[in-house]
Parts: structure tokens; C-alpha cells; sequence
């Protein structure tokens, strides 16, 4: 046990050491290879933590499982469902760069459902093996069983509530106070959006749907504030178009978010998303209501910045060249 345990921390030593070694290597590239290379690395250490906690996973649900010659059938076809879904739980990232359209794909939606599953039995069962710990000599054995059997259920009511509860749209409304705001900008509406998320797991149709919701408020603006896309301009293209159909009375705004940056594509959307009525600003400002020579007199201005994760970027695009 001793041996196992220290060949353990070794391992998990050497483990930490080479991720830190990485690091240190991504941070010292050139802006648009370190973010390919980040993203190369954030697969690894994923996929590293994902294994474990799936291991995990298999030791504590095997004692769930039937036993015994007559129910050999039932128990592998429970082994063989069960490492079908740490498996695609694990795949999930790989799978959402991979199979990315106009809709997600079921094998997309599938491998989401499944990393939820292994997140929530990952923490219902520490808690139960915490349980166990403190509980020695006052929580019997026997009760382990059960004890893990109460885990998985509880597992699976927060997967399954928490996949719902995302996919749900809420609205909010908020009043905003502005100090010196001319009055005929009294009661202009604004509209927010973010972490549309765009990709492996919403899609045209969902974005459609999205659009339809925003008409109906009838506002003045709409803000795209971030996390729009997950993927390329090449496999999001067409999921994007219902942008299209946005009619706010003036006009819709986005400011990039580190998902748009994690996709590698940035600049090909900040080109692409005014095709579709939408105009990017960044580090930029723009005047509305109002009249830019006279200092936007009677109007306001909306700025847009880049997201804080990207700051060598936005020194490259804000400070001005100087020559020797």
C-alpha cells in the first residue's frame, strides 16, 4: 500500500511538473500560436482529469452491480453502458471540435449529457466517501451500498436538472440609471445577449428561436456581449445567419468574449458578423443618438473592448507604433 501511494505521488508529481513545464512554453509564443497551442493543452489537462475521475467513477458504481453466475448478463451490459458513457464524457471536448454544423449533432448532445454525469458523480461520491470517512465507527459498512446507490441518484437529478435549467432563456429587467442622460433618451431599450454559445451544442435552430424572443421585447439596441461562437466562421457560417434577422431600431453591437478568442478564429468573425447586421467593436466606440463632431451632444457613446484574457492583443491593437 506504501509503495502504491508513493508510486502515486510520483506520478502525480511528474504529472504537475510537465503541465507547469507547458505552461511556461504556451505563454512564450506569439499571440494566435499560443491559443492554438492553449487549446492543445487544455485538451490534455482535461482529458488527465476526466480519466481519473472516470476511473474513480468505475470502482465505486462496480459495487452497485449485480453479482453472480445468473446475473452475468445484466452485470456486463450495465459494464459495457457505463463505459460507453465515461467514454463519450471524456470525448466531449474532442467530439465538439470535431463535429461542429448549423445543429449539434446527437453524439455532441450525448457526450454533454455524459461529462455532466461524470462532473456531478464525481462530487456525489466524494461526498459520500468524505461521509464515510467521518462518520468511522459510527456509520456502518453496510450501509456503504446505499449510501453510493443515494450518490448516482443524486447525481443524476442534478445532471439532468442543471442540463434543463441551462437551456432555459430567462429575462431580466433591469432599470438604469444614467447620469446626465439627455431626455429624449428616457426609457430607451436596450437588449443584452451573451454566452450564446454557438457549436457542438446550440445551433441555428436555437438561435432562431433566441432572435424571435428578442423582436418580441421591441428593442432600441441589442448587445451581443461575448461568447457568441465556439467554432470556426467555416462550420458556423450558416448557424449564425438568423443574426439576419435582429430589428432592433438601431442597430446590433458585439464586443468579443475568450470564447471567440479559444476558437482561434477571432478575426475571421470580427470580418464575418457584418455581413450578418452585426457590428463589432473593438476597443472601439461608436456615438449614438447623437452627433460625433459636436462630442456625441445629446447622444451617448457604447464601447467595446476585448476580453481581458487577450491583453497582449489589445496593447497590439490600441497602442500607437512608434519609430526610432
Amino acid at each position: 500500500m506504501i509503495e502504491c501511494s508513493g508510486r502515486n505521488a510520483l506520478l502525480s508529481g511528474v504529472f504537475i511538473l510537465v503541465v507547469l513545464v507547458v505552461e511556461v512554453w504556451v505563454f512564450s509564443l506569439e499571440s494566435n500560436r499560443r491559443i492554438k497551442a492553449l487549446r492543445t493543452h487544455v485538451f490534455f489537462i482535461f482529458g488527465a482529469v476526466l480519466f481519473v475521475c472516470s476511473r474513480y467513477i468505475w470502482k465505486r458504481i462496480s459495487i452497485l452491480l449485480p453479482r453472480g453466475d445468473r446475473f452475468w448478463l445484466c452485470s456486463w451490459t450495465l459494464r459495457f453502458f457505463l463505459a460507453v458513457s465515461l467514454l463519450l464524457g471524456q470525448l466531449c471536448m474532442i467530439l465538439g471540435a470535431l463535429l461542429v454544423n448549423k445543429e449539434p449533432s446527437y453524439v455532441n448532445v450525448a457526450s454533454g449529457y455524459c461529462l455532466g454525469i461524470i462532473v456531478f458523480l464525481t462530487f456525489c461520491f466524494v461526498l459520500v466517501d468524505l461521509l464515510l470517512l467521518v462518520g468511522r465507527g459510527v456509520i456502518p459498512r453496510s450501509l456503504r451500498v446505499h449510501l453510493t446507490l443515494a450518490g448516482f441518484l443524486l447525481a443524476l437529478v442534478l445532471t439532468f436538472s442543471g442540463l434543463w435549467y441551462v437551456s432555459q432563456v430567462e429575462v431580466k429587467h433591469v432599470t438604469l440609471p444614467v447620469k446626465g442622460l439627455h431626455p429624449r433618451l428616457n426609457g430607451t431599450t436596450v437588449v443584452q445577449l451573451s454566452d450564446i454559445h454557438l457549436g457542438p451544442f446550440n445551433g441555428k435552430s436555437a438561435l432562431n428561436e433566441l432572435v424571435g424572443r428578442v423582436n418580441r421585447l421591441k428593442p432600441d439596441l441589442v448587445l451581443i456581449t461575448g461568447d457568441l461562437v465556439d467554432s470556426t466562421v467555416s462550420n458556423l457560417r450558416e448557424a449564425v445567419t438568423p443574426l439576419r434577422d435582429l430589428k432592433p431600431k438601431h442597430g446590433v453591437y458585439f464586443s468579443t468574449g475568450n470564447h471567440e478568442y479559444y476558437t482561434g478564429d477571432v478575426d475571421s468573425w470580427i470580418e464575418e458578423l457584418p455581413r450578418h447586421g452585426v457590428t463589432p467593436l473593438v476597443n472601439q466606440r461608436v456615438c449614438l443618438f447623437g452627433e460625433e463632431k459636436h462630442g456625441c451632444s445629446g447622444g451617448l457613446y457604447l464601447a467595446g473592448l476585448e476580453d481581458i484574457e487577450t491583453f497582449q492583443s489589445v496593447l497590439r491593437r490600441t497602442l500607437p507604433t512608434t519609430t526610432g
